[in-house]
């Protein structure tokens, strides 16, 4: 029952926080096309922290399964 509800639970942190995480790599992507090479440097980084946190998600979401 508790290994039921933390499943749950875990998809459905996965699948919020996912979705937002997706959107900030995507418009820190597209950003990143259209500026000078300072705030292109922001916009990676932007880029990559949400990977890296999309990728860590994943991991312990999985890990549950």
């Amino acid at each position: 029952m508790v290994q039921k509800l933390r499943l749950s639970i875990s998809q459905d942190i996965h699948d919020e926080i996912g979705s937002d995480l997706t959107k900030i790599n995507y418009l820190s992507n597209k950003g990143s096309e259209s500026v000078d090479s300072k705030k292109k440097k922001t916009y990676d980084s932007i880029n990559q922290y949400s990977q890296n946190i999309m990728n860590q998600l994943n991991d312990i979401v999985f890990r549950q399964i």
